[in-house]
């Protein structure tokens, strides 16, 4: 009995994601510079032909990763407004979740980190890779968490560096499960504004 669109749909979808799940642990372990659609297809242990079936490049797996994957899960993904109301504890959620993240949330949280350092992502994705980066991200929050009165005074671009740099650690720490642990709760009391 031949197979229905349906079920045809659900081998494409299954294919692809084997390929998604096979680039983030590619792009995690190596960064996406040293990545390859050769490195791709090796984890996933599918031919160049059916990676090329659903993605044009290493670019185009990386995009389709960012936007399906990691931006959904990005703190700048949720409204930004209730962000800017209480950005401190907003950012302590994300320190606390790390803490308590499954190996493949850290495997996504690798990707952040490793593609900010990227040389080679290509002018295409220079949406992809200015909305990657934390530090800009976390400027813009603390600007509008300053407008509400919510967040420290300062300069939110120090401001942001700063945060950036506990959340690298914070990721590194829990990565490499070495027990250092930033207490969410005192990360709020730190930053907001009193």
């Amino acid at each position: 009995m031949p197979r229905t669109p349906a079920q045809n749909q659900a081998i494409k979808d299954r294919r692809r994601g084997k390929l998604l799940e096979a680039a983030i642990k590619v792009f995690a372990r190596l960064g996406y510079d040293e990545v390859s659609v050769d490195s791709i297809t090796n984890q996933a242990r599918c031919s160049h032909g059916l990676f090329y079936h659903y993605f044009d490049s290493k670019e185009d797996v990386f995009r389709a990763l960012y936007n399906e994957i990691i931006l959904p899960l990005a703190l700048f993904a949720q409204d930004k407004a209730a962000v800017a109301e209480n950005f401190p504890k907003a950012f302590g959620k994300i320190i606390k979740d790390i803490e308590t993240a499954d190996q493949r949330t850290m495997l996504i949280i690798q990707v952040v980190i490793r593609a900010r350092e990227a040389r080679t992502i290509d002018r295409a994705n220079t949406d992809i890779r200015v909305r990657f980066d934390p530090i800009l991200t976390y400027e813009s929050a603390i600007i509008e968490s300053q407008k509400k009165g919510v967040f420290v005074d300062g300069d939110p671009h120090q401001l942001a560096l700063i945060l950036a740099a506990i959340f690298y650690c914070s990721a590194m720490a829990a990565i490499e499960k070495n027990g250092l642990v930033i207490a969410s709760d005192s990360l709020e009391q730190l930053f907001t504004k009193k």
